[in-house]
């Protein structure tokens, strides 16, 4: 029984400073950030407005898990949340994993395009030879109210896809002349673009065309 309860003893105080650990490592690498007020705001800048659990991978290649963490897709940054406070992480972070959710693998991988100023965070779509990503970022439209002089921001994602053949990301872009333009010498494509229920926002559309080219 004694062995028992000192084995657990170990297993908490293990966990305990595994998670301070990370917590430390964070604080140090990260920037403290200001909560956010909403103001006038129709939609969300987040994946996810709550904070999920998350596997992050670091510059170095070292792995923590289960860390509060929330992608905020307008400004590219990842937010991490301990005891109240918030840090902004991204300088540290080269991938993380969160959990799926609908139209979202949860997988990101941070990178430099062409067309960014700073790295931006790809989401894997569909994984192969030629594997597909998408950048979801979002889009700001104000809006003032004729009477009141209200003025209301509506924040739109907005989702370009990009190709990677194992050495090289390139853009497609997000539309049906995009990805026409992008697999002008495959057939199957041709074909599975054409079809009536196709969606170049649904990551399940995309993967049956990864699958043609893959």
């Amino acid at each position: 029984m004694k062995k028992h309860i000192s084995l657990l003893f170990a297993l908490v105080i293990a966990s305990t400073l595994c998670f301070a650990q990370q917590s430390a490592l964070f604080m140090s690498m990260g920037k403290p950030l200001k909560s956010k007020k909403s103001g006038n705001t129709v939609g969300s800048p987040y994946l996810n407005e709550e904070f999920q659990k998350a596997e992050i991978t670091t510059n170095n290649g070292k792995k923590l898990t289960d860390l509060p963490i929330r992608y905020d897709e307008l400004n590219q940054h990842i937010e991490y949340s301990i005891d109240n406070n918030l840090y902004d992480i991204t300088d540290s972070v080269s991938k993380f994993t969160v959990p799926p959710s609908e139209n979202h693998t949860g997988n990101f991988t941070k990178i430099k395009t062409i067309d960014s100023k700073a790295p931006v965070f790809l989401e894997l779509v569909a994984p192969g030879k030629l594997s597909i990503y998408k950048l979801t970022t979002v889009k700001v439209n104000s809006e003032e109210d004729f009477y009141t002089k209200r003025v209301t921001q509506k924040l739109e994602p907005m989702i370009t896809y990009y190709a990677f053949d194992g050495t090289k990301y390139q853009k497609i872009g997000n539309g049906k002349k995009d990805f026409q333009n992008f697999f002008k010498s495959n057939d199957k494509v041709k074909e599975i673009i054409k079809a009536d229920d196709f969606n170049f926002n649904s990551d399940n559309s995309i993967a049956t065309l990864a699958q043609a080219v893959n």
